[in-house]
């Protein structure tokens, strides 16, 4: 498939995705964890997680995995947890509704881009330790920030870029004289009834 179209799918399936999350959006959150883990205190509600909450959330993701992190001795276990902390510093940076977005919401895409950093020093079993609470971290932190109150109307404001991202792809499709643009709305309107089908036997 052309970049182009592939472009175009790509922003048209994160256009249905948020819709479809705001459908669901009447209990807060994105709903990928039965036990979200706050990354601050209960009395704060930062918009950006930075260093002191990623680190706070590794920290209360290693007690919660207990098995490896619990027989790790106490430096490597802290070594680990370090190591998350520089990986996110690294990576990128601070985590807000703008990283989400960049990420399509997909904490997998999003941890891709937390790459642990070979200069950690780590032992095998450390390093494992910290490349899961990466992961895990990612999962918890789309969780967290999606629960805020201003996430709503920044979703709302990247959906209609989106959509007008997808309209200007179509647009260019339409002027190419190679019949692009037909075969193109064929392959749209058979994914689009695919996942329309799906996310209603899903409601």
């Amino acid at each position: 498939m052309a970049g182009l179209e592939t472009a175009a799918l790509r922003a048209a399936s994160t256009v249905v995705g948020t819709l479809w999350r705001s459908k669901l959006g009447q209990v807060p959150g994105a709903r990928l964890t039965d036990r979200p883990v706050r990354p601050a205190a209960r009395w704060r509600r930062p918009e950006e997680l930075g260093t002191p909450e990623l680190r706070r959330l590794a920290g209360e993701l290693a007690e919660r995995l207990g098995g490896v992190p619990s027989r790790l001795p106490e430096h490597e276990r802290l070594a680990a947890l370090d190591a998350v902390a520089d990986a996110f510093a690294a990576g990128p940076g601070r985590l807000d509704a703008e990283t989400l977005f960049a990420a399509d919401l997909d904490p997998a895409e999003l941890a891709a881009k937390v790459p642990v950093p070979p200069a950690a020093g780590l032992g095998p079993a450390a390093e494992a330790l910290a490349r899961d609470l990466v992961r895990l971290a990612c999962v918890h932190a789309v969780e967290y920030l999606t629960t805020l109150p201003s996430f709503g109307a920044r979703a709302e404001v990247e959906l209609v870029r989106r959509t007008g991202a997808l309209r200007r792809s179509v647009d260019r499709l339409a002027d190419r004289p190679d019949g692009a643009a037909h075969a193109f709305e064929e392959r749209y309107a058979r994914w689009a009834a695919d996942t329309h089908g799906r996310l209603q036997l899903s409601a």
